[in-house]
């Protein structure tokens, strides 16, 4: 199974926890971009919070279009 990570702390944590070899991609968007674009390949993605965002991110935006949210 294929991990992505999107910042560089994420992704040490993954590879120590998986001891396998994690994606890392700058930023949600790219993240969900290449989740979406990877649908015959399983992955799993990791996102921190980002404190003090109050508007709908792209990556919001991204997980509503696809119909990945459950609002």
């Amino acid at each position: 199974m294929k991990y992505l990570a999107e910042c560089r702390p994420d992704t040490l944590l993954v590879e120590l926890l998986t001891r396998g070899e994690v994606e890392h991609r700058s930023g949600k968007a790219r993240l969900i971009k290449r989740m979406l674009r990877s649908e015959d390949e399983r992955c799993n993605g990791i996102i921190d919070e980002d404190p003090g965002k109050t508007s709908a991110t792209t990556a919001e935006k991204l997980l509503l279009k696809a119909g990945l949210t459950n609002g």
